[in-house]
């Protein structure tokens, strides 16, 4: 049986700058990275309450794990030859992918089922390796094996259960500010296969209490890093963006591989990556607050987070602005005391009989 393997797992919510650290990560000589937001750790590092099915060598409970990442967008690529993803709300990347999908399937599949037991890591390393032995141009495996990467989608709990599933993995955590995310969630152009293609309001963001999620994430994730330095990172967009050579620097220390020159370059399979228009993910930082969202928006997600008070905002922003974001904290209350209450009556009850 082969032993532990390196992973590496880029995480955080979606639009705060994942593929921009993927393509930065593409050129590296010790890195294998693929050319979708592939998001299979995730799906690999899901419990199964009740069984072990990586014990069990389920290749049927594998093949449904995988249709709920991102490996099949592979045997899109191949068809389509290419692959989209946003550099923006308004702007796309286009790349090619020449790759034999059926053939580089049935050998990871292949090389997976001689393996005594599987996990998560080697999983994916046999995916990686398939990988670039069936595309064009392919490239060669050196002696010292490419620590493949994964791009995940920000799940609760996803990187806890990586860190304790996969010994010798690493996770690089993006963040980014919430009014950020949410003017690059709104008025999201519709690309087909991408995960953040789903547009929405900023009404409806906060009825999910999105932005204090993306908040109270960012905090775990700052303590885990605390907590575990030498196998958890966090990276903030900005200064990736601002500060690209001293941020990659610091990237490629954490994760013990040499400085390249290629850190330095969005890269896709090798190749620079622009948009039409010739922007990169390091032209300059997209979708910002002032230019996509209104005041009024703005400080509603600043009032959802805690960083603004009610009556410092109330002579700023329109009052039914206002109210409708009372509406929605006093439901959610009303809803948590009438469900305390019940419980509370449903335990008396029992007393009483």
């Amino acid at each position: 049986m082969m032993e532990d393997q390196e992973v590496i797992l880029i995480d955080g919510e979606a639009a705060t700058g994942k593929m921009v650290l993927r393509s930065l990560l593409d050129g590296h000589s010790r890195l294998s990275v693929l050319p979708v937001h592939d998001q299979i750790i995730d799906v690999l590092c899901e419990p199964l309450h009740g069984r072990d099915w990586l014990a069990e060598r389920d290749r049927f409970h594998l093949r449904q794990r995988l249709a709920r990442s991102g490996y099949y967008r592979l045997e899109e690529a191949s068809f389509d030859k290419g692959v989209t993803h946003l550099l923006s709300s308004r702007e796309v990347l286009r790349n090619s992918v020449l790759l034999d999908f059926g053939r580089m399937d049935s050998l990871w599949i292949g090389r997976l089922n001689r393996e005594a037991r599987w996990r998560p890591d080697l999983i994916l390393w046999h995916i990686h390796r398939a990988f670039w032995g069936c595309s064009t141009p392919s490239r060669a495996i050196p002696p010292t094996p490419m620590a493949p990467v994964s791009v995940g989608l920000g799940h609760p709990g996803t990187v806890g259960a990586f860190l304790q599933m996969c010994p010798r993995g690493k996770v690089l955590y993006m963040t980014r500010d919430p009014e950020s995310v949410a003017a690059s969630r709104v008025g999201r152009k519709i690309v087909h296969g991408d995960v953040k293609s789903e547009a929405v309001s900023v009404t409806q963001l906060l009825k999910r209490n999105k932005p204090r999620k993306i908040r109270d994430r960012q905090r775990r994730a700052a303590k885990l890093a605390s907590e575990f330095p030498k196998r958890a990172a966090v990276l903030d967009l900005h200064e990736l963006v601002e500060n690209t050579e001293q941020v990659m620097r610091r990237v490629a220390c954490f994760l013990e591989v040499p400085f390249e020159e290629a850190l330095l370059v969005p890269m896709m399979l090798g190749q620079p990556v622009k948009s039409d228009l010739g922007q990169t993910y390091l032209s300059r930082i997209h979708d910002v607050p002032q230019e996509l969202l209104t005041l009024q928006e703005r400080l509603m997600i600043q009032l959802d987070i805690g960083e603004k008070r009610l009556f410092s905002i109330q002579a700023m922003v329109h009052p039914g602005a206002v109210l409708r974001l009372l509406f929605v904290k006093a439901s959610r209350g009303i809803k948590r005391l009438t469900v305390g209450l019940l419980e509370h009556l449903a335990g008396r009850v029992q007393e009483n009989s």
